[in-house]
């Protein structure tokens, strides 16, 4: 049986609080999170005037398609082709990047508190300007 830490003692919430101090000025800690199995979390990105999911997923360790310790980044907007040409009214972020920048934001790994910062950055960049 594997185990599992708290998730504000998890190595993904560690570094993506690190990494959203450096690319928003905004303390993890201060925002109400939601969390999830293992070491799962997400939370509403406050203060930017849009429906944006931010958390870390694939917590699980030793199970197919998760990326065990540290997650991986997720970034949830809203789908501007929804309703008119999709179902689904959100989408990750990494579906509307250009090629050449998706897997910085689609394989930004919690471990890797550069990976998240620079993924946080190319959001930030790209979405919330």
């Amino acid at each position: 049986m594997e185990n599992y830490l708290p998730v504000r003692d998890s190595v993904g919430y560690i570094n993506l609080k690190q990494a959203m101090n450096n690319v928003f000025l905004i303390n993890l800690d201060e925002i109400a999170i939601r969390e999830s199995n293992y070491e799962n979390f997400s939370f509403e990105l406050p203060g930017f005037g849009k429906n944006v999911r931010i958390g870390i997923t694939a917590t699980a360790k030793n199970q197919q398609f998760n990326a065990g310790s540290g997650g991986i980044l997720s970034i949830m907007v809203e789908n501007p082709s929804y309703p008119q040409d999709s179902i689904m009214p959100i989408t990750p972020f990494y579906n509307l990047v250009e090629e050449d920048l998706r897997e910085k934001v689609e394989y930004a790994f919690g471990k890797n508190s550069k990976e998240l910062e620079t993924a946080l950055e190319i959001f930030k960049e790209l979405y919330l300007q």
